[in-house]
């Protein structure tokens, strides 16, 4: 499984979500390490729900950002994230365990996700509001 490594080139240069952005790496990776060591399933699905609440949490506090900057690709990135919720309740976690194609499809879109999201949209949203602040 690959290991998700956060770096500055995704910082958004707003510290808590930036922070955020670092706890659901490491989640991903405690994930990862679960499967990878064969944990019993109750560790793997403690560190599956983590992920889960967690992302949830941070959107919702990235979307309150969102609103208070006026961020004009507010909606597109809110359906990002309602997106990424709604594939994470199609798979079928509790399969994972005994079926390494479908832990690795898991953790690839997860992977490329997280990763994507951040790089891009996230770090479009930190350039508008470092520009708002700015203007300050």
């Amino acid at each position: 499984m690959p290991e998700l490594t956060w770096d500055q080139s995704k910082s958004i240069g707003f510290e808590s979500i930036d922070e955020q952005h670092k706890k659901i790496f490491s989640i991903f990776n405690a994930l990862c390490l679960a499967l990878e060591t064969n944990q019993e399933w109750p560790a793997v699905k403690k560190a599956v729900d983590d992920l889960l609440q967690y992302a949830g949490t941070h959107f919702r506090d990235e979307e309150r950002i969102m609103r208070d900057y006026g961020y004009p690709d507010e909606r597109k990135h809110t359906r990002e994230h309602e997106l990424f919720i709604n594939k994470l309740g199609q798979f079928e976690f509790g399969k994972m365990l005994n079926d390494p194609g479908l832990a690795n499809e898991i953790f690839m879109f997860l992977a490329d996700w997280i990763v994507e999201h951040t790089s891009t949209e996230d770090v479009c949203l930190g350039v508008f509001i470092q520009k708002k602040l700015a203007e300050k």
